[in-house]
């Protein structure tokens, strides 16, 4: 039960008592904003989730490795999206990589994130990606604070090279071995 692991994520909060260092203030928000994912993603977004949407992002910051079979219409993509931003957010010197059967699709994901970071009522996201996206042919990327990154590639030859803390595979069952 989300609520339950919220209760339990959430206790130690409610028993902060003081006034907490400037270190120690940034890292309890950063806890705190990871442990409620409903409520980071209405500050920084300002989107409602499902509960099953909400249950899936948490699941995919909080574990290593986790592999997810969805319906059709199931808000694979558009989750995605909403996880490379959450995840570079909470990580900004980490690298991301999207990819996916077709270039086209991992580009939909980094075009439905920079529409994220763009859109109404999304200034605090804003101002956690500091410059635009850029569009090349076979790589679209977005830079973060630090040496982090969120890169769109496609699957061929010219995947060689890069290097990631994160790999985002979307339609994985369409990607040849």
């Amino acid at each position: 039960n989300q609520n339950l692991i919220n209760y339990y994520s959430n206790k130690r909060f409610y028993e902060l008592k003081g006034v907490l260092s400037d270190k120690d203030a940034k890292s309890t928000l950063s806890d705190f904003l990871q442990n409620n994912i409903d409520l980071t993603i209405e500050l920084l977004f300002g989107l409602k989730l499902f509960p099953f949407q909400s249950f899936i992002l948490s699941q995919w910051l909080n574990k290593g490795f986790c592999i997810n079979i969805v319906s059709r219409g199931g808000s694979k993509s558009w989750l995605a999206a909403l996880f490379c931003c959450l995840y570079a957010v909470f990580n900004p010197t980490k690298r991301i990589v999207i990819t996916s059967a077709s270039f086209r699709s991992s580009r939909a994901i980094l075009n439905q994130i920079d529409k994220f970071i763009n859109a109404d009522g999304a200034t605090l996201l804003k101002q956690c990606f500091p410059h635009d996206l850029r569009k090349a042919t076979d790589l679209w990327e977005m830079s973060l604070f630090g040496d982090g990154f969120i890169k769109a590639v496609p699957l061929n030859e010219k995947i060689r090279g890069h290097r990631a803390d994160v790999l985002f595979c979307d339609e994985g069952l369409l990607i040849n071995k």
